[in-house]
């Protein structure tokens, strides 16, 4: 640095020569001149560097009313000027333009960890002839939809804590000047990860197509992973191994996209996510939905049969079921109010649970205009007796023996008439003869 000039309302100003390259700024030559400003309190207000691709050397500077004025040499050619020798003098006079908001932080990066983010950027290209005093950081869980988490001094790095493994986050940074703040960069992305594994894929994924609307179903993983399933991710697209994120629901096993129009041909995948973040992808299915209809699908229960005498309180359900456009879902109740989502539509199977006693089983079949049809069938549980069967013998007194058996809530009495046979007779003894 080779001089300062200090002012008394709007700051102070240092100028000279440098070898290297200050920040926002691009480097001219083995040296370029250079001019800054301070305000009074000491807070660097600008930095500006110039020159030609040789070496140039600045060694006066004044302020007025017209300008700034920078006199020096070079060994270069300054735009529109003609070199007269080996160095040249030189007086360049500059305006100072107002600083601007700085341009979008450079190259940002997510990386995921273990419940956190960690972001880093390199510095704007330009900072808005101001230096940049702090960097915004905004956060969201859907694209496009982010908001202010917080101001950081000017530094190139945050990390994000206390996020949630299997959640996929979005950032964007913008940076700040004197003059305000400048534009956000590009959104950027990263899903934390826990230790231990994710889920494996969702089973038997089906589409049946609706009015306006597409029904989802499939099967829960083989295998949770390391901690249990929180929820599952639905993806849709309109070609083959297209498809992106749609929307995140819980645990559940089924999923009505109503946002489908008719006509359009869509394709759908689903993963299951936990604690440690989010399994492979399920098979493909797919569905063009239309318009409604009226007419009602049909159903019909196979096993057990109606009237039927069970044994166990527990029995396996199947039956069929048709529609003419198709079945959306069928569903079983022991009570007509709380349904179980059955396996498969047009050829159907689950189970009851039933008490002692007579019971009733409803199948109830929904196709994809949301027309219903129920059937139901009557069975009854009769619970068998586990202790040895009682037995009362009572032998009266005489030639009346009565058997008395309680079988399962039965009574059996068998009389049995028993004779009594006299013992022979002994005749008596024939007189002495005389």
């Amino acid at each position: 640095m080779y001089g300062v000039v200090a002012l008394t309302t709007s700051g102070v100003y240092v100028f000279g020569d440098t070898s290297g390259t200050f920040a926002g700024q691009t480097r001219a030559g083995s040296f370029d001149i250079f001019l800054g400003k301070y305000d009074r309190a000491g807070t660097r207000m600008w930095t500006r560097q110039f020159g030609t691709a040789s070496a140039d050397r600045a060694f006066a500077f004044a302020v007025d009313a017209s300008g700034m004025h920078a006199a020096g040499y070079t060994a270069g050619t300054f735009s529109g000027q003609t070199s007269g020798g080996l160095d040249d003098a030189f007086l360049a006079s500059l305006t100072e333009i107002p600083a601007q908001p700085p341009g979008p932080p450079a190259n940002v990066q997510a990386a995921a960890g273990d419940g956190l983010v960690d972001l880093s950027w390199y510095q704007p290209v330009s900072d808005g002839r101001a230096p940049v005093t702090n960097y915004w950081v905004y956060r969201g869980t859907t694209s496009g939809n982010l908001a202010l988490i917080g101001s950081i001094p000017s530094v190139l790095s945050y990390s994000d804590s206390g996020r949630t493994n299997g959640v996929t986050y979005y950032y964007a940074v913008s940076a700040v000047n004197s003059a305000g703040e400048g534009a956000r960069s590009g959104e950027v992305s990263a899903t934390p990860m826990g230790t231990g594994t994710a889920p494996t894929a969702a089973q038997n994924l089906q589409a049946v197509a609706g009015n306006a609307l597409v029904t989802l179903t499939w099967q829960a993983p083989t295998s949770g992973g390391s901690s249990a399933i929180t929820g599952y991710k639905v993806y849709r697209g309109t070609t083959s191994g297209s498809e992106t994120l749609l929307v995140s629901v819980g645990v559940v096993l089924t999923y009505v996209d109503t946002g489908a129009a008719n006509g359009q041909l869509y394709y759908y995948q689903v993963t299951a996510t936990n604690a440690v973040g989010e399994g492979p992808r399920s098979n493909e299915a797919s569905a063009t939905p239309s318009a409604t209809d009226s007419v009602r699908p049909t159903i019909a229960i196979a096993s057990p049969a109606d009237n039927s005498k069970l044994t166990a309180t527990s029995v396996a359900v199947t039956g069929t079921s048709s529609d003419n456009v198709a079945v959306a879902k069928v569903e079983l109740s022991t009570d007509g109010t709380t349904w179980t989502l059955a396996t498969g539509t047009t050829s159907w199977s689950g189970s009851a649970a039933l008490r002692a006693g007579a019971n009733v089983i409803y199948a109830r079949a929904t196709d994809t205009s949301g027309n219903q049809v129920t059937a139901q069938v009557t069975v009854t549980v009769q619970t068998a007796s586990t202790g040895p069967i009682p037995l009362d013998l009572m032998l009266l007194t005489g030639a009346l023996i009565t058997i008395i058996v309680s079988l399962v809530g039965y009574r059996f009495v068998i009389k049995v008439k028993h004779k009594r046979e006299e013992p022979p007779r002994t005749p008596p003894a024939s007189p002495p003869v005389r």
